[in-house]
């Protein structure tokens, strides 16, 4: 595929582990990072069905399914889980 192919704007994603907050809320903001050494990106996390749909608010590039994911709120993990499809 073409390097704009890799370029994506939301995913969903399972397992999820949360340690800041329970599993309560419906949505909010946070830093997301999608790999180890990943500055993150903002984006909106949506709870639906024990999973998380992400939504960027810029386009983010490499999001590949088996990954982590790891949401943040400035410095404090909210949790994360792992990337099933975008």
């Amino acid at each position: 595929g073409t390097e704009d192919e890799l370029k994506k704007t939301e995913m969903l994603v399972t397992n999820l582990n949360w340690l800041k907050y329970d599993a309560s809320f419906k949505e909010m903001d946070a830093l997301v990072k999608i790999r180890y050494k990943d500055l993150g990106m903002s984006g909106k996390i949506e709870l639906v069905d024990n999973k998380v749909k992400v939504v960027f608010y810029h386009e983010v590039k490499g999001v590949a399914p088996g990954q982590s994911a790891v949401f943040y709120d400035e410095d404090d993990v909210i949790g994360g889980g792992i990337i099933q499809r975008y």
